[in-house]
């Protein structure tokens, strides 16, 4: 074998070994964040809102550091007021919103940190909407004690959380409970081209490893032994003497 072609399967070997272990760990990320049933709970989040409305822009599931593109798996989002009045879950794109709180306090996420509280900017204002029920702009809706929605929620897309009777004033916890379809059988195909992988990449190393060793030291393959004239096995030498 020759040199290049000792290094192409070497680095052949360490590529596959490399994509195997990280196809491996990506399985595993999968199943110890989703388990069998493809299912990521947060820990509920205390929110507070002074003015009228909560508004949460583009929420995002960031499992385990990892922000989830959007559109991956259902957003199941539940709330519930922290004095057991009814409350409002709709999601809203578009003017519609805007128009609708047009003049109103409301209070926009800066910050939703599962298991703890969250911090908000407060938009001032001195009017009071029509109870929200009443518009038709919602894309989902929900009311309830508690309110719940299960639903994709796309990019640019606005949760909004409101007292039924848009009053002002609001203490609540949200949920939010992220279900992604075959999240299970992905993790175990993705494992299975893992271990093939990373076997396949042991293999070509182990082989290549073995062939360096069995490969001479000297300069030939194959030792040969070279007849001079006149030696022993060559041709006979004749003695030339005088008489």
């Amino acid at each position: 074998m020759t040199v290049v072609a000792r290094a192409w399967r070497v680095v052949s070997g360490v590529v596959a070994a490399v994509l195997g272990s990280l196809l491996l760990a990506a399985s595993a990320m999968i199943a110890l964040t989703f388990g069998t049933d493809g299912t990521l709970s947060a820990a509920p989040v205390a929110v507070k809102a002074a003015g009228v409305a909560l508004l949460v822009d583009d929420l995002t599931v960031d499992a385990i550091g990892v922000p989830l593109p959007d559109g991956v798996g259902v957003l199941t989002l539940s709330a519930s007021s922290s004095d057991g009045a009814p409350v409002f879950l709709g999601l809203a794109s578009g003017p519609d919103l805007d128009s609708y709180l047009a003049g109103a306090p409301y209070d926009v996420v800066a910050e939703l940190a599962s298991g703890g509280t969250t911090s908000t900017r407060v938009v001032p204002g001195s009017q009071r909407p029509l109870p929200p029920s009443t518009q038709q702009f919602w894309l989902r809706q929900d009311e309830g004690a508690p309110a719940e929605l299960t639903a994709r929620v796309p990019a640019g897309t606005t949760v909004v959380l409101m007292r039924a009777d848009a009053t002002p004033g609001i203490a609540a916890a949200l949920t939010v409970r992220l279900e992604v379809d075959r999240s299970w059988p992905a993790a175990l195909v993705i494992g299975g081209a893992g271990i093939v992988l990373l076997a396949v990449g042991v293999a070509v190393l182990l082989g290549a490893r073995r062939r360096t060793a069995s490969t001479p030291s000297g300069a030939h393959s194959v030792s040969a032994a070279t007849v001079l004239p006149g030696s022993p096995g060559g041709a006979a030498s004749e003695d030339v003497s005088d008489g």
